[in-house]
């Protein structure tokens, strides 16, 4: 057979061919020892036992290449392995491919059977992550799972993005801040009403101060402040002025001096008695209120002394 192929180029090429398609490596040299062909490649020698060949053939190149793929094909076949295999009885094991694929399935099955709120394992994995409907914790050290926690984080992410109310700076730069005022000559016994009526969906958090200019008396003034405040008229309108120049927005809240007061609803903060500048929601931090949206506030000066010049002032940003 090794004769018949050497004459016979074109079979010899075939067989380099084919031979290349399956090792990739190039023969250099095949010879016969007993039953075996051996094929020298540019790598290492290859043996092929002839009793491979099951179908008769004519010695060729045709043989050999028969030979050849069936030797192939026959340790292709131990490694897939045959449908009926067992499954594999370990992950590391020496098994065909079919015997692997059969244990993974198994466990597969295994997994998608599992209860994860009790499976050990699982079941542990779960309790660390917490529920989705887990409260989160009370401070920012408390025993928590991690969907408590990242609650925890969420919230305090919040509370900062909503801590504007020190950085009057920011909200005139962001054209969200704006202030009114009024002045007024008033008697003995004289009332100046202000009302403040807050946006629709709006709300607003304000400072003021009022000021009385004769300092002749210790006892000037009287302030009043209340919410929920009823009135059949608005009475004059106070104009609002936009502290940012630049960029003028107009906001939902509308002022108004003189209304025509029915009720003048809930005192919202003790009665404020003195002289000078008197200051009524202070601009330093947490002395500020914020005024809900869509209600009416009324601010109510008084004066205790005869001409009494009094002014009104006020700023606020909206939320």
């Amino acid at each position: 057979m090794i004769t018949e192929i050497y004459n016979d180029g074109a079979s010899l090429k075939y067989l380099e061919g084919r031979f290349y398609n399956i090792f990739k490596q190039s023969i250099e040299n095949i010879w016969v020892e007993g039953n075996l062909v051996k094929i020298r490649t540019d790598r290492t020698i290859y043996d092929f036992d002839y009793t491979k060949i099951t179908t008769p053939v004519a010695a060729s190149a045709d043989a050999l290449r028969i030979l050849i793929e069936g030797y192939c094909d026959s340790d292709l076949e131990v490694a897939i392995g045959d449908p009926d295999d067992a499954e594999a009885s370990s992950d590391t094991g020496t098994f065909s491919l079919i015997a692997f694929f059969k244990r993974l399935l198994t466990k597969i099955t295994t997994l998608n059977a599992k209860d994860f709120a009790t499976e050990s394992t699982l079941g542990n994995i779960e309790g660390k992550l917490g529920s989705p409907t887990e409260t989160p914790p009370a401070t920012d050290t408390a025993s928590s799972a991690v969907n408590g926690r990242l609650q925890r984080i969420a919230q305090n992410i919040s509370t900062t993005n909503g801590k504007t109310a020190t950085d009057v700076h920011q909200r005139i730069h962001s054209a969200n801040y704006w202030n009114f005022g009024d002045n007024v000559n008033l008697g003995s016994g004289g009332v100046r009403d202000i009302l403040i009526i807050t946006g629709a969906t709006k709300k607003a958090h304000i400072y003021a101060t009022v000021q009385a200019f004769n300092v002749s008396s210790n006892k000037t003034i009287s302030v009043d402040v209340y919410e929920g405040t009823t009135v059949s008229a608005n009475g004059t309108g106070l104009t609002i002025f936009a502290n940012n120049r630049g960029n003028i927005l107009v906001p939902e809240l509308t002022a108004f001096h003189t209304p025509t007061v029915t009720t003048t609803g809930t005192a919202i903060m003790p009665t404020r008695i003195g002289k000078d500048e008197m200051q009524l929601f202070s601009t330093r931090p947490g002395e500020e209120y914020d005024f809900n949206s869509n209600t009416k506030y009324l601010i109510r000066i008084t004066s205790l002394i005869a001409n009494n010049d009094v002014r009104f002032n006020s700023g606020f940003y909206e939320v």
